[in-house]
């Protein structure tokens, strides 16, 4: 119960959402999913089922959740409490590893963004229900072992963290964190034990400040975290492990990608996390949710050959590797997930909660029935414009071969263009929702059909 997945959807040849669900029923015991956005079909897709959601709010609307409370509020109606409760929604992730980027004004925007939301969660009375947080990667870190010695890097210390962990104190909601071993591994083969790594060490690492013993880095890796956290005054937050994994493949200078380690993390993970209920040496009492990365391996993900080898299935369905959260024997087949789904509905409809369908009849929302598109804003920046075409691309899991060289949507005008094509496309797929054509403020939505003066997809 304390072991979730990452569902992900940076690739073109994924399953639809209902059969990923009868994938996880029929071949896994997960029944805890993270996505990187509050998709609509995934959302209804897990509606009357045992599962729980974390949903997302990506970086590229923190400007707009920051700058407007009734922004927040449209969009958590909209995107959350429209689907709530049918469908499970524990969590709400706002942005992803805003800490470990570049970009002054996304880390300003962050905290006003989280409060905005967790503000518009108060009005719809669902503040007590569903959690906020933001998922962090270990770079906010500037030392991590010994554990004891864990505290935040400098300039995340001095003005960004304090702030956020108190908000995080007060209302009550985790530290999420995205913890990866095998990045640790891969870096410094040579200095850090693959044993100690992949769980399966015979003598722990001594943490000779604390007095504490690490058999795995997993752990270390999480009180870490606590110590940092300690070291600033907060004690008592709850830790969240957003993301774990470990690859199968990888490039030839990503040492210790492999099939064989991939399964013997995962299985030593969940046996860990199921014998332990997710504690730690400083936190012997307090369990730890953790969402392995990934469900699938996604082939659009851009970066190293690891990036797109994450995953426990293939996007066929198939087992990359059998491991604990996989059933005994299970080639995706066994119960069928629709059927199971049918009696789950049946019995949570005998007495369904007031309350809870109050909440769900109010906040229904419907699309708009004016006809608008999203097109690139006319004298927007270049550069800013490609920062848009590429998420829209990879993260946004948009088809974008149209826009390359002998695409049937190529033009010489690459940077509008191109932008106006993809931005629009997402766009659509989103929900046409205006929060949907924002990417920086180089977006804009009009009522004029642009098919007319350029092939653009409705």
């Amino acid at each position: 119960s304390k072991v979730g997945v990452n569902y992900g959807r940076i690739a073109d040849n994924l399953p639809p959402p209902n059969q990923v669900l009868q994938l996880l029923t029929s071949a896994t015991d997960i029944r805890k999913v993270k996505l990187f956005d509050a998709e609509p079909s995934v959302l209804s897709a897990f509606s009357n089922t045992d599962f729980s959601l974390v949903v997302s709010a990506p970086n590229y609307m923190l400007s707009d959740l920051a700058s407007d409370q009734s922004k927040a509020l449209n969009w958590l109606t909209s995107s959350v409490a429209s689907f709530y409760p049918a469908t499970n929604i524990t969590h709400i992730a706002v942005g992803n590893e805003v800490f470990s980027q570049t970009d002054g004004a996304l880390k300003a925007n962050l905290l006003p963004a989280m409060k905005n939301v967790y503000s518009a969660l108060e009005k719809l009375k669902l503040h007590k229900r569903i959690k906020v947080s933001t998922p962090h990667a270990m770079s906010v870190l500037s030392s991590s072992f010994p554990p004891s010695n864990g505290s935040f890097s400098d300039t995340t210390r001095a003005s960004l963290m304090p702030p956020l962990l108190q908000f995080l104190n007060d209302t009550g909601n985790p530290f999420m964190i995205n913890v990866y071993p095998f990045f640790a591994y891969s870096t410094s083969p040579k200095s850090v034990s693959l044993d100690f790594v992949l769980f399966r060490s015979t003598k722990g690492e001594l943490d000779p400040m604390s007095g504490l013993s690490y058999a795995n880095m997993f752990d270390a890796q999480l009180d870490a975290v606590h110590f940092a956290m300690q070291s600033l005054g907060f004690d008592r937050i709850p830790l969240l492990v957003s993301e774990t994994g470990w690859p199968s493949s990888g490039d030839d200078s990503e040492t210790g990608a492999s099939v064989e380690n991939a399964r013997e993390y995962i299985r030593n993970l969940v046996k860990h996390v199921t014998s332990t209920s997710g504690t730690t040496p400083v936190r012997p009492s307090s369990p730890t949710e953790v969402y392995i990365f990934a469900l699938f391996n996604e082939d659009q993900k851009p970066g190293p050959k690891s990036e797109r080898n994450f995953g426990l299935f293939q996007p066929n369905g198939s087992p990359v590797y059998s491991s604990d959260v996989l059933r005994s024997g299970s080639n995706g087949s066994g119960t069928s997930g629709a059927a199971s789904k049918s009696k789950r509905r049946k019995k949570r409809s005998i007495n369904p909660p007031r309350q809870h369908h109050h909440h769900q009849k109010m906040y229904r929302s419907s699309a708009s029935s004016v006809r608008q598109w999203c097109i690139a804003k006319p004298g927007a920046d270049a550069a800013a414009l490609e920062k848009g075409i590429t998420f829209a691309c990879a993260e946004g899991g948009i088809d974008c071969s149209p826009i390359q060289s002998n695409g049937s949507c190529f033009d010489p005008q690459i940077a509008f263009s191109h932008a106006s094509f993809v931005y629009n496309s997402y766009f659509q797929k989103m929900g046409r929702n205006s929060w949907n054509c924002y990417f920086q403020d180089t977006a804009m939505i009009t009522i004029t059909d642009p098919s007319k003066r350029k092939p653009y997809p409705d």
